[in-house]
């Protein structure tokens, strides 16, 4: 939650009708597995529109500590991974070099969670993965808690990095819109552009081509950045009430930012 007030309260009010998100990261962990089973608990942020998870079975002494689900996730439409249902999840999976499985049950309530860590008793299950090396998918459970429990398949000893990511619904920030600017989006494609007060937390937001987003800031001004996913552009300062295009600058081949009426 701190990273949405840090951002200076943006009010994203586009025109298409495009609600303000943010994908947050939940949760990253790392259990180590040879014989019991471990739960792992799952706080939920409030008014959370959609969870998605990603499980990678390692090797104790090659373990990936640094490619999060956050980062790949942050910069695809949430749209897409929120409703549409042929989404391919697995684009996002992790490489495994576990030399053995893991099962991984996700439960509502703990005790549900507890009963299968000691009886085996799967019934109240929420969605299961039995023997998976590598998965990321949508959480279809619903709760502000999760429990997920991941069981080794064999006795040889593993690391299980169990990751969830969420996307919180919208929120209104009525008192905070003193300062408009807008943004014109004049490419043939879908931008991903980054906002924040402060060029540490960002906000990011998505564009269809030949539309126009209008904001109100609590601010006079921010930065922004058009990012995708093998790079990040340049950073600009914007100020309110002016108007903002995004185009595509064939001589730096990328997309650039310029004051409407302007060339850059």
């Amino acid at each position: 939650m701190s990273k949405l007030i840090s951002l200076f309260l943006l009010l994203f009010i586009t025109t298409i009708g495009y609600g303000q998100t943010s994908l947050q990261e939940v949760i990253t962990d790392y259990e180590n597995l040879s014989v019991y089973t471990k739960i792992v608990k799952i706080d939920l942020p409030e008014n959370t529109r959609a969870a998605f998870y990603r499980i990678t079975v390692f090797q104790r002494e090659k373990v990936n500590t640094t490619e999060s689900l956050y980062e790949t996730l942050r910069l695809v439409n949430s749209k897409k991974i929120t409703d549409d249902a042929t989404y391919d999840f697995s684009q996002h999976n992790l490489k495994s070099n576990g030399l053995a499985p893991t099962d991984a049950y996700f439960f509502t309530e703990e005790k549900d969670a507890k009963a299968f860590a000691k009886k085996n008793i799967t019934e109240n299950n929420c969605f299961k993965a039995d023997g998976i090396r590598a998965m990321t998918g949508k959480l279809e459970c619903s709760g502000k808690q999760l429990f997920i429990a991941v069981r080794p398949t064999s006795k040889e000893p593993i690391t299980v990095k169990i990751e969830v990511a969420a996307i919180a619904g919208e929120r209104s920030y009525n008192s905070y819109d003193r300062y408009p600017f807008s943004i014109q989006n004049e490419t043939n494609g879908e931008v991903v552009y980054e906002i924040s007060g402060e060029r540490v937390n960002w906000e990011v937001f998505h564009l269809p081509p030949s539309q126009k987003a209008d904001f109100k800031l609590a601010n006079a001004s921010v930065y922004l950045r058009v990012s995708t996913r093998e790079k990040i552009t340049v950073e600009y300062f914007i100020e309110s009430g002016k108007k903002y295009r995004l185009f595509w600058n064939e001589e730096l081949f990328r997309v650039d930012l310029a004051e409407s009426g302007k060339k850059k």
